[in-house]
């Protein structure tokens, strides 16, 4: 924010506040829309929306589009685990130990990892540049699900569902 968009470093600070209220707020709806939408569309939504944010984000040039896209990241990423395990864990019967115990180191290793990696990453080829793992990530997580969809027998995206399976 600081770099790209040109905030002073007490504003872009400040603005981060956009992300965290936005994954409260994900998650809030999130919530109360998992009683309502199965767990597959809701992931088909969340990651919908990233991929809509994080690209504002990433390569907007102005920061009112900059911290929409923001926004809508952390809309986006709010409920990206809580879903995933519960589409995982359904997709395991007998075997959702296993899926909740994979999951959860995989999300543990990310979180510890990637910010290492991509601080590296961005100090080698710099911030923007870096900035496309993230975005691939995203990519790559809805092409899993349109896999799995696939292998399932399902054909994803279906759809939205208004009422749980």
């Amino acid at each position: 924010l600081t770099r790209v968009v040109r905030l002073q470093p007490a504003s872009a600070a400040t603005a981060m506040g956009l992300f965290f209220g936005a994954v409260v707020l994900g998650r809030l709806a999130g919530s109360q829309l998992a009683r309502r939408v199965a767990d597959e569309a809701l992931l088909w939504g969340s990651l919908a929306i990233a991929l809509v944010g994080f690209p504002l984000f990433w390569l907007a040039p102005v920061a009112p589009l900059s911290l929409t896209g923001l926004f809508l990241t952390g809309l986006g990423v709010a409920n990206l685990f809580p879903l995933t395990l519960a589409v995982a864990m359904n997709a395991a019967p007998g075997q959702s130990d296993a899926a909740s115990a994979r999951l959860t180191l995989g999300g543990g290793v990310a979180i510890f990892a990637l910010p290492l990696l991509l601080g590296g990453l961005a100090d080698r080829v710099g911030l923007v540049a870096a900035f496309a793992v993230v975005a691939t990530l995203i990519v790559v997580a809805a092409a899993v699900l349109w896999a799995a969809g696939r292998i399932k027998g399902e054909s994803l995206p279906r759809p939205i569902s208004i009422t749980r399976p």
